[in-house]
């Protein structure tokens, strides 16, 4: 009989993502103004600061008005993927002008490395019996479409795994 590390080929998938922000402080409370600006950037990633100004007031985001927004609806709306780019619309001085920014600053990042093994393609038309002590060993068990002898029922196990 084969032991499980002939019948297992392990695979890997490495993801990464995250929540990216703009590169200012926001008022908690509508009115909305800009309280700090530490890193604006243009769509080409290039700093422009210059453009706006503490004290600014945010009337829209994307063309959405924001005036009644809480901050976590204005976080949900400013925050996004990386390099991509919002519009924001300002209020400064009874003028009014548009912004469009780049998304760099880091908020929540992560990476993941799942693991999991699947069947050996050249077992997987074969019989096979796991014992308990395989399934007890892997956290998340798999059951494979593979029938016994007497086709009563799954015998292919293989295990999951994830850091």
């Amino acid at each position: 009989m084969p032991r499980s590390t002939e019948i297992l080929e392990l695979h890997e998938n490495y993801m990464q993502g995250g929540i990216w922000g703009i590169g200012v402080s926001i008022a908690k409370e509508s009115p909305h103004t800009i309280l700090h600006i530490e890193d604006l950037r243009d769509p080409d990633g290039q700093n422009c600061n210059h453009l706006a100004q503490v004290g600014d007031l945010i009337t829209h985001v994307d063309d959405a008005p924001v005036h009644a927004a809480n901050i976590s609806s204005l976080e949900t709306i400013i925050f996004g993927p990386l390099d991509s780019v919002i519009k924001l619309s300002l209020a400064s001085d009874g003028q009014k002008y548009d912004l469009h920014v780049q998304r760099h600053v880091p908020i929540n990042v992560w990476d993941r490395t799942l693991r999991w093994y699947e069947l050996k393609p050249e077992f997987c038309d074969k019989d096979f019996m796991a014992e308990n002590k395989i399934v007890k060993v892997c956290g998340l068990v798999l059951v494979c479409s593979v029938r016994t002898a007497e086709g009563k029922g799954p015998a292919g196990v293989a295990c999951c795994d994830s850091s």
